[in-house]
């Protein structure tokens, strides 16, 4: 069911209670889809989004809804012919920073010799049971490339993964309520 542009305002005026910090070398950009409710970039091409997915449904769990998001995120892999699209989107771990409890993914997008490597960070707004994705990305790479494993995520020895990783964590450690 869409969203009226009704309910996308209210969401937007949600989401301004959200403290994202960035870090310095990220321009936010406009965003084009009213469930985005911030886009940024960097000069090294890593592009961060947060989009809101609306509150959840009476009865229907964080779980639910990140399983749902993931169901159909994988459905569109499959039908965009990406490389592996059940392989490629798994998860990573949970990090808490005190305020928001994360679920963290990875997700590897291939086809056509190219690649791209996001990590999405599942949370919900407690007070107002809105359920949010916030991602990081960066690519397309030329592939198959020695700088980007698939299918797994090892910032030990994926510097993608590591340049993902660190920025993921600096972000998701300040996000807070204003």
């Amino acid at each position: 069911m869409e969203k009226t542009n009704d309910e996308n305002s209210i969401y937007k005026f949600h989401a301004s209670r959200l403290n994202f910090v960035l870090p310095e070398d990220f321009t936010i950009k406009e965003a084009n889809n009213p469930k985005v409710i911030c886009l940024a970039q960097n000069k090294a091409g890593v592009l961060f989004q947060v989009a809101c997915d609306g509150k959840l449904q009476i009865n229907e769990t964080f779980e639910e809804r990140m399983n749902k998001v993931i169901e159909k995120t994988v459905d569109y892999m499959k039908q965009s012919k990406y490389s592996h699209p059940d392989k490629n989107y798994y998860f990573v771990r949970d990090y808490s920073n005190g305020t928001f409890d994360f679920k963290i993914y990875a997700q590897d997008l291939v086809t056509n010799g190219r690649a791209v490597k996001m990590l999405n960070a599942f949370f919900l707004d407690g007070e107002y049971q809105e359920f949010y994705q916030l991602s990081l990305s960066v690519g397309p790479f030329p592939f198959p490339t020695k700088i980007l494993k698939v299918g797994v995520f090892s910032p030990a020895t994926d510097q993608i993964a590591n340049l993902l990783s660190s920025y993921l964590e600096k972000i998701l450690s300040d996000l807070k309520y204003k």
